[in-house]
C-alpha cells in the first residue's frame, strides 16, 4: 500500500508534534513555594552570599530567589568544586549560631517554604544532611546538598576554597549547589 502525498504530510506532521510532545514533558516544571510551611527563624536571600562564586546566566532566577540562609548565619568561605570545567557545583561555608537540630529545622522548613522538593534527610554523626531538589527556569533540575557539621575530606580539600572570616561561633554548615540536568 503506498501513501498519497497528502498522507504523508498528514502523518509527518503527526510525528513532528508527538516528538516535540514529548520532548516537553521531559522539561522540569517549576515547583511552587508552600508559604503555609512556617520558617523556623528570619531567612535572608543566599544569593548575596553565593554572588561571588555565580556567574551572569549561571543560576536561573528561580533557583537561586527559592535559596535562603538563617539571618545570623555567617559566611566563612566559598568553595568551586567545578572549577569552571563542568557542571555548575558550588558551595558556600556558613557559620551557623545554633545546634545543628536547629540548623536541620530550619534548613527542612525553608526549602519546603520556597518550593524545594526535599529528597533525603538523613542524620550524620553530629548533625545532618539534607538534599533537595528544584526545577530551574532553564530547563534542568537544580539540587542543594546541606552538610553538619562541615568538614572537607582530603581529596575535596584541594578544590578552590576561599576563606572569608574564620571566626566561629557555632557549627559550621555547608550550602552546595548544583545542576543535576534534565531527568
Amino acid at each position: 500500500m503506498t501513501l498519497t502525498k497528502r498522507a504523508k504530510v498528514v502523518l509527518g506532521t503527526a510525528a513532528i508534534v508527538l516528538v516535540a510532545a514529548t520532548s516537553l514533558a521531559a522539561v522540569p516544571v517549576s515547583t511552587h513555594p508552600h508559604p503555609s510551611v512556617p520558617l523556623t527563624e528570619p531567612a535572608v536571600p543566599a544569593k548575596r552570599d553565593f554572588a561571588p562564586l555565580i556567574p551572569p546566566q549561571a543560576v536561573p532566577g528561580n533557583v537561586i530567589k527559592a535559596l535562603y540562609i538563617p539571618k545570623d548565619a555567617k559566611l566563612l568561605a566559598w568553595i568551586n568544586y567545578d572549577r569552571s570545567t563542568g557542571a555548575f557545583d558550588r558551595s558556600i561555608e556558613l557559620d551557623f549560631p545554633g545546634t545543628a537540630d536547629e540548623e536541620a529545622r530550619f534548613f527542612e522548613s525553608m526549602l519546603t517554604h520556597y518550593g524545594w522538593s526535599i529528597l533525603s534527610t538523613q542524620p550524620s554523626v553530629a548533625g545532618s544532611d539534607i538534599l533537595a531538589r528544584i526545577a530551574g527556569s532553564d530547563g534542568n533540575y537544580w539540587e542543594v546538598g546541606i552538610k553538619t557539621p562541615f568538614q572537607l575530606s582530603g581529596a575535596q580539600a584541594k578544590v578552590a576554597k576561599t576563606h572569608v572570616k574564620a571566626s566561629l561561633t557555632g557549627i559550621t554548615v555547608e550550602v552546595r549547589l548544583l545542576l543535576v540536568g534534565d531527568q
